[in-house]
């Protein structure tokens, strides 16, 4: 009985001495006062529901985290209710209303033992499920994240690699306003108008103007899977004006009397014009522009490069 009794008192000092460890880091790691980090610390281990690690995950993590001064339960804790934390995203993602947002970047991560689209899922707070890509090839398939859940995850988990996405050009036309046109100003006072400006952002079909590329029959047709010749017409835009960017020429904004020569395409939906965003890329954004053709103007868009300029020539 008393060898009995004074293990019970051994696992009982080792479980006290536990206690006040776990309630000095916590203390450390979170900015607790001790009465704060004994409370954290109980509400973590009564609710069930809590993040739980994984032993692979924890794998994967665990020398930088210990450098930092976690254990596991703590690292979960950290990751419940630190590591996803929309305060915490913003400092890491500052916004600037100054600066022009170019399109919304999106990333690949290599899911591997420890670590799948739940993990990920749950760490970045996410409300809705991962979008998967396959590997036809048999090896490791990969998720696609946003700028936000790549903050949270190069806080939770260290060391990880992203890969960058190729963006679409953005298109963000203005429902109250002509912006973005090209070569226009659309802030000055007599730029403003009273009526719906056209096109509008949803608007399809829709008239593009293309002068590079994209004017090639045979390469629209391959990009769009289309089942015919697509039909060009020869037109102009005005102010704008075509600078080299490498081999390619880039359209940018031009002056009052400057022009473009190229071709008119009536794009047929949403579908097809996703796909040409995402062919001419984040270098790119739809603009709206007036494309003479045929003896008339209409109202259209085309593709104006928003890439560095330092690189057109």
């Amino acid at each position: 009985m008393d060898m009995l009794k004074a293990l019970e008192n051994m696992a009982q000092t080792s479980a006290t001495a536990n206690t006040y460890a776990d309630v000095d880091r916590w203390m450390q790691l979170f900015g607790y006062t001790a009465e704060q980090a004994e409370e954290a610390i109980e509400t973590h281990f009564q609710n069930l529901s809590h993040i739980t690690i994984s032993d692979d995950h924890w794998g994967l993590v665990r020398d930088t985290m210990e450098a930092q001064g976690h254990d596991q339960e703590s690292y979960a804790h950290y990751i419940t209710h630190f590591a996803s934390s929309p305060s915490i995203q913003q400092h890491l993602c500052p916004t600037n209303s100054s600066t022009k947002k170019k399109h919304a970047e999106e990333y690949l991560i290599g899911l591997v033992r420890g670590l799948n689209a739940v993990d990920i899922q749950t760490i970045a707070g996410l409300s809705q499920p991962l979008k998967i890509v396959r590997n036809d090839t048999g090896n490791k398939d990969f998720a696609v994240v946003d700028a936000a859940t790549v903050a949270a995850l190069r806080r939770a988990l260290p060391g990880l690699v992203f890969v960058p996405l190729p963006g679409s050009a953005i298109k963000d036309l203005s429902d109250i306003s002509i912006a973005p046109t090209l070569g226009v100003d659309a802030t000055l006072p007599q730029r403003r108008i009273s009526n719906v400006p056209s096109p509008r952002q949803n608007e399809h079909p829709v008239s593009y103007f293309f002068y590079g590329t994209l004017a090639d029959p045979d390469r629209l047709s391959r990009l769009l899977d289309l089942d015919c010749e697509p039909s060009l017409s020869a037109a102009t835009i005005s102010r704008g004006s075509k600078k080299k960017w490498g081999r390619y020429y880039a359209l940018v904004d031009g002056l009052e009397q400057d022009s473009v020569q190229g071709w008119l395409y009536k794009v047929a939906n949403k579908e097809h014009e996703d796909e040409l965003r995402r062919y001419e890329s984040s270098n790119y954004e739809v603009v709206r522009c007036e494309i003479e053709a045929g003896g008339e103007v209409i109202s259209g868009l085309t593709f104006r490069c928003c890439g560095d300029e330092k690189e057109l020539s």
